[in-house]
């Protein structure tokens, strides 16, 4: 029995890279779902690009595992940038809205300790 407030599963077009939406329309990319070879990796992510700025979508994040880090510069060549490092990954960040200005929040830069007295 469906829901009626259940969302339909719908098929992923041909060649957009797997994803899952976030709560401010925006995409996560799957990091499990990138393609190998930084070529493949180039063609979907511009496919993948396309679509989503058609779809209306807005921030898109990358998490690229250090193993995987010939995949940044495709990245960077397609307008994303470094959002934050952590041992292990890279984490990269792409506006699409062209028109309006970038709302996604800055990586944390401070932590808050509890004094001890």
């Amino acid at each position: 029995m469906t829901l009626p407030f259940a969302t339909q599963p719908h098929a992923k077009p041909a060649g957009v890279l797997p994803a899952k939406e976030d709560y401010y329309d925006g995409v996560i990319i799957d990091e499990a779902g990138l393609p190998e070879a930084a070529p493949d990796f180039q063609a979907a992510l511009s496919t993948s690009l396309s679509h989503w700025r058609a779809a209306g979508k807005r921030g898109v994040w990358l998490k690229v595992p250090a193993a995987r880090s010939a995949l940044i510069a495709p990245a960077m060549e397609q307008g994303f940038g470094f959002h934050h490092a952590e041992p292990g990954y890279l984490m990269l960040t792409r506006w699409l809205p062209t028109e309006q200005p970038c709302t996604l929040p800055p990586n944390a830069s401070h932590q808050a300790r509890p004094v001890r007295r």
